[in-house]
């Protein structure tokens, strides 16, 4: 079995649509036409999982001064469960090196204990200090988050520069 990371280029494939509007709640994810314009100019990074060249699922990442943020990281429902998502995160670290992303926080439900769980294993840190992540839309509220880190350039030090960073650059928010 080939597994493999490829950043994706325009157009973006259909199945990559699906996958991101089937994996992310409304409320957890940005309208796709904005989604779309922030790939064209390059602010946001999109890669497919693949498997022997069949989608197997997708990352989109936000380069930041001190890591890369994993703002969605989706599995296709027929790869779950069989190590392919720690494949994908293996393959991430490769190319990332230092990595950001946000996971719910575990006392939220089983799977928020289950995701919190499969990062840790892959050595993933949890920042301690409390994080919210701003809405993606008006309406919206803002969604109480752990935020996660791997690699050596970020500590627990880096919190609030890594935070505002996040809110300015993904989310737009000053």
């Amino acid at each position: 079995m080939q597994l493999e990371l490829l950043p994706i280029a325009s157009p973006v494939p259909m199945e990559m649509y699906t996958l991101y509007n089937e994996s992310f709640p409304l409320y957890e994810r940005r309208p796709w036409q904005e989604q779309l314009a922030l790939l064209r100019n390059g602010k946001l990074q999109l890669y497919q999982l693949s498997i022997n060249n069949a989608l197997a699922g997708c990352l989109f990442a936000w380069q930041l001064s001190s890591c890369y943020f994993i703002e969605h990281f989706a599995i296709v429902p027929a790869f779950r469960g069989a190590g392919i998502g720690s494949g994908a995160m293996q393959l991430a670290i490769q190319r990332f090196s230092s990595i950001a992303l946000e996971v719910e926080p575990p006392a939220q439900s089983a799977d928020a204990t289950r995701r919190m769980a499969f990062y840790t294993r892959l050595g993933f840190r949890v920042f301690e200090e409390s994080y919210h992540q701003p809405p993606y839309a008006a309406g919206y509220p803002s969604l109480p988050m752990c935020l996660m880190y791997y690699g050596t350039g970020l500590k627990a030090a880096n919190f609030k520069a890594l935070q505002a960073e996040i809110y300015l650059q993904v989310y737009n928010k000053h």
